[in-house]
This record gives C-alpha cells, structure tokens and sequence, in this order.
C-alpha cells in the first residue's frame, strides 16, 4: 500500500499499474464536454487501481481486525490502541487514560537496533531474516510496562522484567501472530492469482502492519503503555 513513486500524480499512477497512455492535455479553463470524459475517465482509471491493488479491501481489512473507524485505519497506533482497550476489558485491567502527550517529559533516548561491521571482503556471507522479530522479543522475554519490577525477573538493557506472559502486550501480540501464521499457512495452500488468493494476501498484510506495530507504538509517548524502557529493550535484544 505504501511505496515511493517518482510522482503520486494519477496519470503517471496509470502509466505504471495499468498499463495506460499518458492522458492528453485538457484545458480547464471552461467548463466542455472533453473535461467531463476526463473526470469519468479518472474516476474509472481509480477504480482500475484499486481493483488491482485492493487499497480499500485493504484498509477495510484493518477496520475490521481492530474494529476501529474508518478514520481511524491510517494510525496504527488508534488501531493498536482499541485493540488493547478490548483485551484489557476482556481481562479485567484499568488502564490509564490516553494522555496524548501532555506533560510528558522524555530525557532518555532508545536507539534502533544495529550490528556493527567492520571493513573489509568477506566471504560465504549469510543474510537471515527473523520473522517478526521484534513482536516476537515482545513475547518472548514478556516485555511489558507492568512487568518492570524492581528485585525480580531477568534483566534486558539494565531492566528487569517479571516473566508474567499474560501481560497485555505480550498477549496481544501472540494472538496476531497466531492469526498471522495461519493465514500464511492458508496462503501456501492456496492457488496464486485467484481471487481466494488475494483476499488471503489482503488479510495478511494488514495483520502484518499492525503487529509489525508493537515496537513502535512501545516509543510513542501518546500510546496508552509508553515506556522508552520497553521500546528499548526490544531492540536492545
């Protein structure tokens, strides 16, 4: 859904998804017959794209999963955000009031996660990518703001953190996952360009974007469970 474009302008769009010729120059300065083929003409080419890309089944995808507004599907952080009002309802946890941000003063920073790597020609190099690795740090080592004790649990970045699993972003993201591992089973079983397919892969990827979610969400100071120490524990590990 997201990509870089030298150009988000429509007729360019076309050129590329659909296959089409440049539209020819319309002058807008009154109202003809030729601006109105135009403006039907874009309005099919929109529907052309989004048949192909699936844009709104995408989005509607996302809606549905967290059951949020519409307004809502383009901040990951409201959709995350009412699916942890859900969980923690269904648990019986108060959570504290979404603060967006007030009186909240950060000191301390949290760095991405990196590798160092020295200069120089290596050899029988490999390249590994760890499926959901940061969700999977989430769960793994039940990082959560009420795990952060002060004499128990194992310690992560100078933090130490109760080894509770049911916490509630640890239990939020297992569960994503899991719905993310059987529609990727179902998508290997399914047979590529039918339309069973595609909504397979439609499913997929918004379940990818909101768990893929967590981490960032654990450094924003407006989301209801900020903590930098969470944030950086992730990708400290």
């Amino acid at each position: 859904i997201y990509r870089t474009e030298s150009s988000y302008a429509l007729d360019f769009v076309c050129q590329k998804e659909l296959g089409e010729s440049s539209y020819r120059k319309v002058d807008f300065s009154k109202l003809t017959d030729e601006i109105k083929e135009k403006n039907i003409n874009d309005v099919r080419r929109m529907i052309e794209i989004d048949k192909k890309l699936k844009i709104i089944d995408y989005y509607d995808e996302l809606r549905r999963m967290s059951t949020c507004e519409w307004s809502d599907v383009t901040w990951n952080s409201k959709m995350l955000d009412v699916i942890l009002l859900r969980e923690a309802k269904q648990k019986g946890i108060i959570l504290p009031s979404k603060h967006y941000g007030e009186g909240i003063e950060i000191e301390e920073t949290f760095e991405g996660a990196y590798r160092r790597c020295d200069t120089g020609l290596y050899k029988n190099i490999w390249k590994l990518d760890l499926s959901s690795a940061y969700p999977m740090a989430i769960i793994n080592f039940c990082l959560d703001i009420a795990n952060i004790r002060q004499n128990e649990g194992i310690t992560i970045n100078r933090v130490r953190f109760y080894q509770n699993s049911g916490a509630l972003l640890p239990t939020i993201a297992q569960k994503l996952i899991n719905k993310k591992d059987i529609l990727k089973k179902q998508l290997k079983s399914t047979n590529p360009g039918t339309e069973e397919y595609k909504d397979l892969q439609t499913k997929y990827d918004a379940i990818k974007a909101v768990v893929n979610s967590l981490f960032g969400v654990c450094g924003l100071k407006i989301f209801r469970l900020f903590d930098y120490k969470v944030a950086a524990s992730i990708t400290f590990l």
